[in-house]
């Protein structure tokens, strides 16, 4: 009888130790599991930073009021300055049949979709000389990593007010395969959006009022 129950109770303590063996190793399984997760997850996200580090364009637009009207016109210079960030070039396209480039004036109110009103559009292109006989247009430009480049475009408007500027520009193909190539274990995306750079920007014109207070007033003889 006592040697059934010595056994027994050897039989308990291994059990209890078996059991305290698993957990140990269940635990350990689980934080190394954890671990080799997190350092998955770490790689793929840093390989995803570089190559969306790679091609990085920031666009902005700045509208400058030209001083005097010129036969009843308001002269708007307006920049479309790309910033790239990224480590390699980029090129942008600015033929018409590409890009895109308009100033509308924008009428009070709003319509059915509550969309502002528009009123007088107006486009142009980007020149780049004038050699006394014709004018030289940008057909191309190339952003150089690290580093700022502008468009320059010359609009007249007939009148003061409200007014929106829109650009727009598609990414290449050779910058389109960059943004397109997330390559994690060798596997590209096999996305096929087409990407367009873009950039807007609403502005008021203030016409002769402002090149009125821009004049130098006369001064009177003592």
């Amino acid at each position: 009888m006592e040697t059934i129950e010595k056994k027994v109770a050897v039989s308990e303590i291994w059990k209890n130790y078996l059991g305290l063996a698993a957990l140990i190793i269940g635990g350990w399984w689980a934080v190394y599991t954890f671990h080799e997760l997190q350092s998955s997850y770490s790689a793929n996200l840093d390989i995803e930073r570089k190559e969306a580090s790679r091609l990085l364009l920031d666009f902005d637009i700045k509208v400058t009021e030209l001083n005097s009207a010129s036969e009843g016109l308001i002269g708007l210079e307006v920049e479309v300055y790309v910033v790239n960030q990224g480590i390699l070039p980029a090129r942008i396209e600015l033929s018409k049949s590409n890009s895109s480039f308009s100033v509308v004036k924008l009428k009070p109110g709003v319509d059915v979709n509550q969309n502002p009103n528009i009123g007088k559009f107006y486009t142009a292109e980007p020149f780049s000389f004038f050699n006394g006989k014709t004018w030289g247009v940008n057909s191309s430009i190339v952003a150089l990593p690290k580093a700022t480049t502008s468009i320059k475009y010359f609009v007249q408007v007939q009148e003061p007010g409200y007014y929106f500027v829109s650009f727009s520009a598609p990414v290449s193909l050779d910058a389109q395969r960059t943004i397109d190539a997330r390559v994690i274990g060798n596997k590209p995306s096999s996305s096929s959006v087409s990407h367009v750079w873009s950039s807007q920007k609403y502005f008021s014109v203030r016409g002769e009022e402002s090149n009125k207070k821009l004049q130098p007033t006369a001064m009177s003889g003592s």
